[in-house]
């Protein structure tokens, strides 16, 4: 193993990390990528979005692991909770009216 002074001297494949761990994980790397996608590196740039009032915030750790819980969240489906069982019951009503539809319609 090569001496990174950045990596932690801890060897542990991600395959071996509960899935608790790993979307974690995944969390907070697409939270890094998003933030620095963000990061005004240019210094004029950076000047002149301050003189148009452009709303900035300062990237912290802070904020980074907010965004990664975010993603977290998104990542267990916490936003989707209900919509399949709306969906499902909307389905049922629809199949339900359109069968009595049916049944109505049907000469006896």
């Amino acid at each position: 193993m090569e001496d990174d002074p950045m990596r932690l001297p801890v060897d542990v494949s991600i395959d071996e990390l509960p899935v608790e761990a790993k979307i974690r994980t995944i969390a907070l790397m697409m939270a890094t990528r998003y933030h620095a996608q963000g990061v005004i590196k240019d210094a004029p740039m950076y000047l002149q979005l301050k003189h148009e009032g452009a709303a900035m915030q300062a990237l912290t750790p802070q904020v980074v692991i907010e965004t990664a819980r975010l993603f977290e969240r998104f990542l267990l489906g916490v936003f989707s909770r209900g919509l399949a069982e709306e969906a499902m019951e909307e389905v049922a009503a629809e199949l339900l009216a359109a069968e009595k539809a049916a049944g109505e319609a049907a000469p006896q």
